[in-house]
């Protein structure tokens, strides 16, 4: 790889062409961007130009590239100079040789002709159009606005020159033969990565996906195989049309693709990750070793390079069959109105969706795709083992190599079930920890699929209303409930299974707020409730008051009647309630699923780990708690609520990382006992371990006053994801 400063003038010095691949997506710059060059033009200073931007050409033979990124800047500019050329008609013939080698090749015919040849080869999207901008016999009065974006992207700089005095004509001929750098042009062998190198040169253009990457490398290579023979460069044509254009670019389905979604910590398009599940699915490319997502293109290239032209073929082939699986799946599931339970994928794919695990959709894809007689039963048993994970907080660390064992299993249901036999910390026959302290998604999420249970059980069919998945999650016991609930009794569930009446204030504030984030304690509505009564008494949040309270929006929700029901019947809601509607939401969700046979019921005493809502953790608490209990309660946070992602845990566990970022010495979660201690034995860690996202850490007990400015910041930009 080399960069260096240039002016377009280095494509005549060195005799370039320079190819857009021929499958790229076509020009898409408008008259905003046409006008910040012009203005940026216009404020650089005498003689020169200002600072354009990069180009990455790729070498693809003896002075010919091809334009990795850049595109629209290299476009552009070869068309303002050709625009400049044909308006300004008395500049010096040197001038005008000067800048016309900047965008033409001339190749000579014969003694008294010669051809002009655009140095610049645009994609097959934008042929016609470029070549006729850049004839330069160009008769001006043929070019119409709006006939495509190369058109009118002469027409503007048509409109601008035209208005430019001869003072100003001269100034912007002295910028435009400057010798001084504008660009950086960027050139790569044929064996660099371009995704790479594009990323760390960090355009100024879109992002180089994935698929901008795979489709011109698939495509070029069909096309090379068919050499110069028109009529199978025809034949690429007309396969690019039925098996990209169509699937991927026509009408709506653009739009799709090119939507920007979120992969756990990564934002890529619809397209990049069905690439991800299709590579996934066929073994071209495997999360855990492919170099991370930004891997994907190298592995689809080298997977290509293997293929001949009849396996290429068929390889497209079978991709776009792919493609059109994803997005009706997708598709379906956007648009789905009325979610039963008997839908097994769109079920499935709301679990997914509302728990953020895209890990399973390779296999989701093939399950569509495959259509087999038990696809649905597979389905059901990759709920019930999402679902019972994250209700028990088993660990999600190893969800990539579940997706690829259940992609060559036999017998997937089995395996799952295994998988989780398998899973030796986590006691399954106790009452599951996620429902006692859970976030607003899930527990919206776990209410709506024991509501749609509920439909099953009484004839989905008898509902007249569609089930929707836009319902608002309201907690009874409001969590702001010193004001309207102090009077009310706290209880608390003894060893004997009694329940205790709480006399102490602070024994009183510790068990109500370890129940009020438990899934007992909250419903579904149909409308969010108004804060002032949100945060009411029992009887004023059921009644309303000035605002409508929850029988307003119950509408044929059950697990919102029920609610109203037990203020009917008692008009009481307290610890007794949330724990006993906490045992019998589970009970539901366990006669469907069958995740145990039988729970051994433990107690729940107010000795119990405090649960802290985010509230905790104002300007207060990280400018004056006591540093060392400051990284204990938000690291405990961080455990009730799995904030951390893998990529955070590893941080953390990294020296260096938590030297730089932390201010700690040391590693801020240690894996191992032996790690604990620094190399003169001395202990460095709290002896009891934390958990997180499945897994146990130590936690570093050595903190200074001084590392405040630099731990406070971290820990609340993860607290309130900022």
């Amino acid at each position: 790889m080399d960069g260096f400063g240039k002016t377009l003038y280095w494509f005549q010095e060195e005799d370039l062409i320079i190819d857009v691949p021929f499958f790229q997506r076509p020009y898409v710059w408008d008259e905003e961007n046409w006008k910040s060059l012009i203005d940026s033009i216009e404020n650089s200073n005498h003689g020169t130009l200002p600072f354009i931007g990069s180009f990455i050409l790729q070498e693809k033979g003896k002075k010919s590239y091809w334009v990795i990124d850049g595109q629209q800047r290299i476009t552009t500019l070869t068309v303002f100079v050709k625009c400049f050329l044909d308006l300004n008609t008395k500049m010096h013939p040197n001038t005008k040789t000067y800048l016309s080698g900047m965008i033409y090749k001339y190749k000579t015919v014969d003694s008294e002709t010669y051809l002009a040849l655009p140095r610049l080869t645009p994609s097959n999207a934008d042929k016609l159009s470029y070549e006729k901008v850049m004839d330069e016999n160009l008769d001006v009065s043929l070019l119409k606005q709006g006939e495509s974006k190369i058109t009118d992207c002469y027409l503007f700089f048509k409109d601008y020159l035209e208005h430019l005095d001869k003072v100003e004509m001269k100034e912007l001929t002295d910028k435009l033969i400057t010798t001084s750098k504008y660009v950086i042009a960027i050139t790569l062998d044929e064996n660099d990565d371009e995704q790479e190198i594009f990323d760390t040169v960090n355009s100024l253009g879109k992002r180089l996906t994935n698929s901008d990457i795979v489709k011109n490398y698939l495509f070029q290579k069909l096309k090379t195989f068919a050499g110069t023979n028109e009529a199978l460069i025809n034949r690429v044509l007309a396969h690019y049309s039925k098996y990209w254009e169509k699937i991927f670019i026509d009408g709506e389905r653009r739009d799709f693709w090119d939507e920007r979604i979120s992969l756990g910590r990564i934002t890529t398009t619809n397209l990049d990750a069905f690439l991800k599940d299709y590579g996934t699915i066929k073994g071209i490319y495997v999360p855990s070793d492919g170099g991370g997502f930004d891997g994907l293109a190298k592995k689809y290239k080298e997977h290509i390079d293997s293929l001949n032209e009849e396996s290429l073929t068929a390889f497209s082939i079978e991709l776009s069959d792919y493609a059109d699986t994803f997005y009706q799946i997708k598709k379906e599931y956007e648009e789905c109105d009325d979610f039963r339970i008997s839908d097994s994928l769109n079920t499935t794919l709301l679990i997914l969706d509302k728990l953020e695990l895209s890990t399973f959709n390779p296999y989701i894809l093939k399950l569509v795709k495959d259509n087999l007689p038990n696809r649905d039963k597979n389905l059901d048993a990759l709920q019930k083992f999402i679902i019972q994970r994250f209700m028990w907080k088993a660990s999600i660390k190893n969800y990539n190599k579940v997706c690829l064992s259940l992609l060559s299993s036999e017998n997937p249901q089995n395996y799952l079930n295994s998988y989780n036999e398998q899973t030796i910390d986590v006691v399954w026959n106790q009452f599951p920890v996620g429902l006692k302290a859970i976030k607003n998604t899930p527990a919206n999420l776990l209410l709506f699929i024991i509501e749609m249970i509920r439909r099953k059980q009484n004839g989905e069919d008898n509902y007249a209303d569609a089930l929707v998945f836009n319902k608002t999650l309201e907690h009874i016991m409001p969590q702001k409930w010193e004001k309207n609930w102090l009077t009310v009794p706290s209880y608390y569930l003894d060893d004997n299974e009694q329940y205790v009446v709480l006399e102490n204030i602070e024994d009183i504030k510790k068990n109500r707020k370890s129940k009020i984030g438990s899934i007992g304690n909250m419903t579904l509505l149909t409308s969010k409730l108004n804060t002032s009564i949100s945060n009411e008494s029992f009887k004023n949040k059921i009644e309303g008051g000035k605002h409508k309270g929850i029988k307003a929006f119950v509408g044929t929700l059950s697990v919102a009647q029920e609610i109203v029901d037990a203020y009917n019947e008692t008009q009481v809601w307290d610890e007794r309630n949330i724990i006993e509607r906490e045992a019998t939401l589970f009970n539901e969700l366990n006669d469907y699923y069958n995740f145990v046979d039988e729970i051994v019921k433990t107690a729940d005493p107010i000795t119990k780990e405090i649960i802290l809502d985010v509230s905790h953790f104002d300007d207060d608490f990280f400018n004056r708690k006591k540093i060392g209990s400051m990284i204990q309660e938000a690291f405990s946070y961080f455990s009730q609520n799995d904030i951390l992602t893998e990529e955070d845990i590893l941080n953390l566990a990294d020296r260096e990382y938590c030297r730089k970022h932390l201010g700690c010495a040391f590693a801020v979660l240690a894996c191992k006992e032996n790690e604990i201690y620094d190399s003169k034995g001395r202990l460095r860690y709290y002896k009891d371990t934390i958990s997180l996202n499945g897994e146990k850490y130590y936690l570093c007990k050595e903190w200074f006053e001084s590392d405040r400015k630099y731990v406070a910041p971290w820990l609340k930009n993860k607290i309130h994801n900022l």
